[in-house]
């Protein structure tokens, strides 16, 4: 065994149908917790018990759907909190960060996004994050959850991603035209095969 004390285990707790949380991989950072408390009027969920038996979660097992909860996901260091609706639709290295925005009439919501394309199909769309991956944007579920098309949002460009990233090796930082395919030249072998065409033309 890996450990000699036994392994810890949680009931799958259900947080509403925006957001999916994991206990698993929760480190107990609690930045959810208090970016929660930053931005939601109301806060429904928090730690819950003492020592090693805390952990994160609503009493009565409410719904996290408050304005602003969303921005949880983003601030999650593990991926203990993810967002439901995108959920193994697509590995993240396989989709284009683009940077975009939106005249949004929620208040305190800055209405900047980084949209995540497959394609020409919006599968998530997240707040902006800085070069340490801290957001620095935080943006309301409407503009989360809702708006996942292209007409919604006005497109400012690729988003730029550290060479080192593995998204990068989809080379969104090549500046690709998304309203015309794209060939980008001296590519490695490996990515222009049959399996992979789609991911070197732009649309």
């Amino acid at each position: 065994p890996r450990y000699e004390q036994e392994r810890l285990t949680y009931e799958k707790i259900d947080t509403g149908p925006l957001i999916q949380l994991l206990m698993t991989r929760c480190i107990l950072c609690y930045r959810c917790v208090y970016t929660a408390d930053q931005l939601t009027p109301q806060r429904v969920h928090g730690v819950l018990g003492r020592g090693d038996a805390s952990e994160i979660g609503t009493y009565i097992e409410n719904s996290l759907d408050n304005e602003f909860i969303g921005n949880v996901i983003d601030v999650c260091p593990v991926g203990a909190l993810t967002d439901k609706t995108f959920r193994f639709k697509q590995r993240v290295w396989f989709t284009k960060p683009v940077d975009a925005h939106r005249a949004c009439p929620t208040e305190k919501c800055t209405g900047n996004v980084t949209l995540w394309y497959r394609g020409d199909e919006v599968l998530r769309v997240t707040g902006r994050k800085d070069a340490y991956g801290e957001v620095h944007e935080f943006i309301c579920n409407k503009c989360r959850f809702e708006k996942k098309q292209t007409s919604d949002w006005i497109i400012e460009g690729p988003r730029q991603i550290a060479r080192q990233s593995v998204i990068a090796q989809n080379h969104p930082e090549l500046g690709i035209d998304w309203q015309e395919p794209t060939i980008i030249p001296n590519l490695p072998e490996s990515t222009s095969s049959e399996l992979n065409k789609h991911e070197i033309v732009g649309t």
